[in-house]
């Protein structure tokens, strides 16, 4: 039973198994990937056979649920793949095999809203597959919202969270459908310089400052302001009493001019965005690692990204060390020159470890 489980889910979702990984990390991937494709399907109240008759489908009702409907029946599709497919036991932290499947299921359906790929119906509990889009680069076309699980004469590639289809000749999008900004880092950093609403300011309150070059794990980076020694030109600072309390200081010689920033930028985390811009317009650029294998890189995030790069990231890799982590993920070969790309256009460097 196990091997056609992991034979039919292979051949559905066109997941295949890396050259040097283990059955469990396999199965990891497959998990993964396949309770993404389940809470996809689970809008509809429906099952992938369903979905092939097209004009059925086509004339078929609107489809929303209430969260709780997709959650409950996720968690009792995982256990059922936790108890049939082989996994890595680490992969979980310690608990029972009804929490983890819990835990699992929520942390899908959590990225897949985070990712738009699920919508909310206004400020419901209800949720809806969202519309169809589809998001080009270079070499890759990623698609967005709907359920789509097999495309007619295309070869659709589950990875992560997202579907992929390999092609070329394209009209690059996918800085319009993220909202990515589209400037290199030094003109982010011109630009932010450039558009920000700057006053003369004494700094009152308690701030840290965002310490460029230090190359630490952002949260890390934050050291507690001496006004006094602020260097010269842009730096960031955070009110440590003010939640979001963000604010860019510009000083020109004596002169200390701030501009604060908008919540938005901390809710989207654009907060990254501007620290990776300081850092790589300071000429000490975060290092990224990464290690290249036959099919596959292992990417090594230094720190988080903005919400934009974020999704991107979720719908292109899968979690390594455990289900829901972030800061290690495992990019398909084909994938990899689009996800550099991006990871560069933020003033990321690229190290390869392993060559």
């Amino acid at each position: 039973m196990n091997k056609n489980i992991v034979k039919k889910i292979s051949s559905d979702l066109n997941i295949n198994k890396y050259n040097n990984e283990s059955n469990e990390e396999y199965g990891n991937r497959l998990i993964y990937a396949a309770l993404a494709a389940w809470a996809r399907t689970l809008v509809l109240g429906k099952s992938y056979t369903d979905l092939y008759d097209e004009v059925k489908y086509a004339n078929a009702n609107y489809h929303n649920v209430d969260i709780m409907h997709i959650q409950v029946r996720l968690t009792q599709i995982a256990y059922g793949f936790l108890m049939s497919i082989p996994h890595s036991k680490d992969w979980f932290i310690n608990s029972s095999i009804e929490d983890q499947c819990s835990d699992l299921a929520s942390t899908i359906i959590e990225n897949l809203i985070f990712c738009y790929e699920l919508s909310k119906l206004n400020d419901s509990r209800r949720l809806t597959n969202s519309p169809i889009r589809h998001a080009n680069f270079k070499n890759n076309q990623l698609v967005l919202g709907g359920e789509q699980w097999k495309i007619s004469g295309k070869k659709l590639t589950s990875v992560g969270l997202g579907r992929w289809i390999q092609t070329v000749k394209l009209t690059e999008n996918y800085k319009e459908i993220f909202n990515i900004p589209k400037y290199s880092s030094d003109e982010y950093y011109n630009t932010l310089v450039e558009s920000a609403f700057w006053k003369e300011s004494n700094l009152n309150g308690r701030y840290k400052i965002f310490k460029v070059g230090t190359n630490f794990f952002y949260y890390k980076a934050w050291q507690d302001l001496n006004i006094s020694k602020i260097p010269q030109g842009i730096s960031l600072l955070k009110n440590i009493e003010v939640d979001g309390g963000y604010i860019l200081v510009k000083k020109n010689k004596d002169a200390v001019s701030t501009a604060r920033l908008d919540k938005w930028y901390y809710d989207e985390n654009e907060i990254y965005r501007i620290m990776y811009v300081l850092d790589s317009y300071n000429e000490t650029p975060t290092t990224f690692q990464v290690e290249i294998y036959d099919n596959y890189v292992i990417l090594h995030c230094h720190s988080k990204l903005p919400n934009p790069e974020m999704r991107i990231l979720l719908m292109s890799s899968w979690p390594k060390r455990f289900y829901n982590d972030i800061f290690y993920r495992i990019i398909p070969r084909f994938l990899w020159n689009d996800i550099e790309d991006m990871l560069v256009n933020l003033g990321i460097k690229i190290e390869y470890i392993n060559n």
